[in-house]
């Protein structure tokens, strides 16, 4: 939002702070605020998962809204409540975030046009009937394309339309629980992220593929020719000379976007892996299928799912790593067996 607003440096401390009290969504994760003693900037730690979740439009009685439920009151209301909860952030500033997201963000507008559906369609006290944000797939997606209201569509479930899908973000009117953004969705990082995303401009998805620059079109609709998760963010984190990147200007909001970006591709990942255990024949990897031979109840032993070489950090990955180091330790003749057995005291044995 470089040169388009007013406002003091929001690269200091409280720029987490400030995308939070704007945002549509929260962040699931066990946030580490220990301060890593020394010299250098400080790290965005986290134990655990990490999700994005959105609750339901209207408060639970007696509280006061936040996220997404600030957006669906009138704009004074909105900044009051914001003012409330963040007493350590300055109001001027609050003011003008809200007002350049509610002129520019169309997640603004898909909110709004959402709690209207629900309200109309949970007019009796005890229904509950939620309505979900399914992306289009023949959206264009490119990055210049700036993001509309019809690229998202708020679909009511029974209405004719194809059957809801896991990755949709389904909105309830009144609901105590809260619901989870896939990684999947084009909305995963502009609803939480509002300052690096102030346009709302939607983020990656499987139906995202490669674009030819020379013919200006897109490239055949094939498995080789996906965008894929990790191709997105670098390309997001790579810095331009033509274009002002407000993510690498985030400051502690920048450390917070890294952990989040690998977290998504990490579990999006494991997610594949473990629906696709046929594809990897995991049945011929040895060890898995000698459990009945061995005397072993299976059922004790819980469902096993098999990590391939090329995911980092799996046992099979680290042992594959070893492997080639004594190789080339080996061929190289750098280290020798006598030095190795002296390092680690003699307890080695040939």
């Amino acid at each position: 939002m470089k040169g388009r607003i007013n406002c003091p440096d929001l690269s200091e401390k409280n720029i987490r702070s400030y995308n939070a009290s704007n945002a549509f969504s929260s962040l699931g994760v066990s946030v580490d605020d220990r301060v890593i003693p020394g010299r250098g900037p400080t790290s965005f730690t986290i134990h655990g998962e990490l999700c994005h979740k959105v609750g339901s439009l209207l408060p639970e009685p007696g509280k006061v809204p936040s996220y997404a439920q600030l957006y669906i009151y009138d704009p004074n209301n909105a900044l009051e409540f914001r003012k409330k909860r963040n007493l350590h952030l300055l109001p001027e500033v609050l003011e003008i975030i809200q007002k350049t997201l509610l002129e520019s963000n169309e997640m603004c507008k898909l909110y709004k046009q959402a709690f209207e559906i629900l309200k109309d369609a949970n007019r009796e006290e005890h229904s509950e009937v939620p309505v979900r944000l399914t992306f289009k797939a023949g959206t264009d997606c490119r990055r210049y394309n700036l993001p509309t209201s019809d690229d998202i569509a708020v679909i009511l479930p029974g209405d004719g339309s194809k059957e809801a899908e896991k990755r949709d973000i389904v909105l309830h009117l009144r609901n105590h629980h809260l619901e989870r953004i896939s990684e999947c969705h084009p909305m995963y990082l502009p609803s939480h992220y509002v300052l690096l995303f102030p346009r709302g401009e939607l983020g990656w998805s499987t139906e995202l593929r490669h674009w030819d620059v020379l013919k200006q079109v897109y490239k055949p609709d094939a498995p080789r020719n996906r965008l894929t998760q990790l191709e997105y963010f670098c390309y997001r984190l790579f810095e331009r000379s033509t274009e002002y990147s407000a993510i690498l200007r985030a400051g502690p909001l920048f450390q917070q976007f890294l952990v989040d970006a690998w977290a998504a591709y990490e579990q999006n990942k494991l997610y594949f892996l473990r629906t696709n255990q046929h594809e990897l024949r995991a049945e011929v990897y040895s060890g898995l299928t000698d459990i009945v031979h061995n005397g072993e109840d299976p059922n004790h032993l819980g469902k096993k799912f098999i990590l391939p070489s090329s995911h980092l950090g799996s046992p099979r990955h680290m042992y594959e790593i070893y492997q080639d180091s004594m190789a080339i330790t080996y061929i190289s003749h750098v280290v020798t067996w006598f030095f190795i057995r002296v390092s680690l005291g003699g307890h080695l044995t040939c």
